[in-house]
């Protein structure tokens, strides 16, 4: 095994292509724990900061899938308490129906609960559903 640094908010991991490449190459899994975990975080779309859950929850969720299916499939083993805790108005995410969060749900984002992780950690755990073509 051998332990590769990256950063997940940044394309390519943060990593140059040649490194990328090759490590795409080589690389037979992957264990994802990433996570920006402050419960007291908003969701905001148009918010760069690294620290925003979405930029690591669900861009860093998207970087480490493009990896994954880089090259050749990758394994990946992915860490989450996303559902360890439930959210907003009596709504548990893991009980919420599969369309959401819908296109537009940003709209709503002011007029609810707003707790950041479990939003992030929600769309995360959609993203996993695409498939490597």
């Amino acid at each position: 095994m051998e332990v590769v640094e990256g950063n997940v908010t940044e394309p390519l991991l943060g990593m140059d292509r040649a490194t990328y490449d090759k490590l795409s190459e080589e690389c037979d899994a992957i264990i994802n724990s990433a996570a920006s975990t402050n419960h007291l975080s908003k969701y905001r779309v148009d918010d760069p900061d690294p620290n925003n859950p979405r930029i690591a929850n669900v861009q860093g969720t998207i970087h480490i899938l493009e990896f994954a299916c880089h090259r050749r499939v990758k394994w990946l083993y992915n860490a989450s308490t996303g559902m360890a805790t439930t959210a907003t108005k009596g709504i548990y995410y893991e009980q919420a129906p599969e369309e959401w969060p819908h296109k537009g749900f940003e709209d709503v984002l002011d007029h609810i609960i707003n707790i950041g992780y479990m939003i992030s950690k929600a769309i995360s755990g959609k993203t996993h559903t695409i498939q490597c073509d």
